[in-house]
Order: C-alpha cells, then structure tokens, then sequence
C-alpha cells in the first residue's frame, strides 16, 4: 500500500443532525465538493458526507507506484466509522463511476457496515481476463501520457472524449466549480489513483453480487448506453436492488440532472428505508 496520505483526506460533512447519513465518493478528478449542490437541497432528508480520495484533492500520496484498492477501502472505513461514532447510525454508501466502482467493493467487503448502496454510472468489474486486461494496458497508456502532461492540457483533451463531454450540460452553477478545482489536481497523484482502481487491475464483482442483501439503487444516465446496459446487467443479480435510468443525460447524471436525481434518490430512501 501507499501509505499515509500527506495530507487529510478532506472528509467534509454538510451538517443535518438526526437525518439519515450518507457518504459519497466522487469519480475520477472530482473531489468531496462534487456532492455540495444535492447536499444543500436535500438538507431536510439527509446528512450528506464526502471525502477526496487518494490521488485527488488534497489526498495526496508518498508511494504513486504502491497505491492500491486498499488505500481506498481504508479512507473510507476510517470515514464510515466516524460517521457511526458521531450520528450512531448506519450509513449509506454512494459513489459515481470510479467512486462506485470502489463503493461495490467497500459493500462487498462487508455489506453490514453499510445501510444501502447507491451507484451512478457504475460497473463491478470486467468479467472476461483478455478485456480486463485490454483495460489496464489502455489506463496504463493513459495514465503515463498524464505524467508527461500539465493538468490544464490533459483536461482539455479528457473533457473532449464523448463520455465526460455531456458534462457540458450541467447547471452553470455547478459546473464552473467543478472545472477550477479540477485545476488543483495533480496529474502525477491523478495517473496513480487511475491505476490503482482501474477496472482492469481491481477483480471482478459480477460473481458476488447475489451476497450484496442490502437496499441497492442502481442508477445511470440516459444518453450513457454503456452503462445503462450494465445497470440492466446488475439488476436481477442483486437480491434487493432497483434501477433508475435519468432521462436526457449522460455519463454523469447527478450532476446534469440534479434535481432529477435527487428525487430519484428520495424516493428510494423513502421506500426502502422508512424512518
């Protein structure tokens, strides 16, 4: 493993005493504040959490060759139990695309420690070996054009490609903020988490989701056919589960359509977990 992270890993809450609380984990090049917008609107129904993880933000690590899925699972088991030890709950787990990929594996670790499990545009792996490794090789190339690159022009080439492209679309509001901290990224500390996660290193989870027996939703953007094929996929595989496609956006449908998702995610918590 990489070891200590030099610097804290920015676990941010968005204080709703009493409420039902919730970690989210963002994706690649994103960072706790990703989460602020459906925070702030959803106040009156959830304690909203978040942290960086390892690679970006401030979550910055010594050993770029060393960090592994274990560095990840361990910043979020130190969140869970702080969120346990200050609310005395159970929380729900959230993550959007690599936040999700390393969500399935957190749950699957111990889905006992986790209320319900929430994925955006999410995949639990690649099953076949030749693909799995077609993947790695691909984020490897990618991850060493990074290194080679500053975070402004490696940016503007990743915020081309047709799956971040959609992101165009998100509120004003929201999407300025997310560019300029982007920025802050380091594309050395970047390339390591892309690797240390990338579906083609981590295992493959498709096996193992019948054991997954907590309240799943299962989300994915309209517009993002890749993933809502293996939203459809994951469906009947888990025992407790249900889907949610948001109309009219893409890859990453929590922020295009946040209002959309947010009441998708209400509705869920309503139903499946009632006060």
């Amino acid at each position: 493993m990489a070891g200590a992270l030099q610097n804290a890993t920015g676990l941010q809450r968005w204080d709703s005493p009493g409420r039902a609380p919730l970690l989210a984990l963002h994706g690649f090049t994103g960072d706790a504040e990703d989460f602020a917008w459906l925070a702030e609107h959803s106040r009156d129904s959830l304690d909203w959490w978040a942290l960086n993880l390892p690679g970006h933000g401030n979550a910055r690590v010594d050993d770029h060759d060393a960090l592994a899925l274990g560095d990840f699972l361990d910043v979020i088991e130190a969140a869970r139990r702080r969120i346990v030890a200050e609310t005395q709950q159970v929380p729900i787990l959230l993550g959007y695309s690599m936040g999700g990929r390393v969500a399935l594996h957190a749950v699957n670790q111990k889905p006992a420690n986790w209320r319900a499990l929430v994925t955006i545009g999410a995949t639990p792996g690649i099953g076949d070996p030749v693909r799995r490794m077609d993947r790695l090789i691909a984020d490897e190339d990618l991850a060493n054009r990074m290194r080679r690159q500053s975070i402004d022009a490696f940016l503007e080439t990743w915020q081309a490609m047709p799956i971040i492209k959609s992101q165009d679309s998100i509120p004003a509001e929201i999407l300025e903020s997310l560019r300029l901290r982007r920025l802050r990224n380091d594309p050395a500390q970047l390339a390591a988490a892309l690797v240390a996660v990338s579906s083609g290193k981590l295992p493959s989870l498709w096996d193992y989701l019948g054991d997954l027996d907590l309240p799943c939703l299962i989300t994915a953007g309209a517009f993002d056919q890749k993933f809502c094929a293996i939203a459809r996929e994951m469906l009947p595989k888990l025992p407790n589960a249900r889907m949610e496609i948001i109309p009219k956006v893409g890859h990453c449908a929590h922020l295009e359509a946040p209002d959309v998702f947010l009441s998708a995610l209400l509705a869920f918590l309503v139903r499946e977990l009632p006060e």
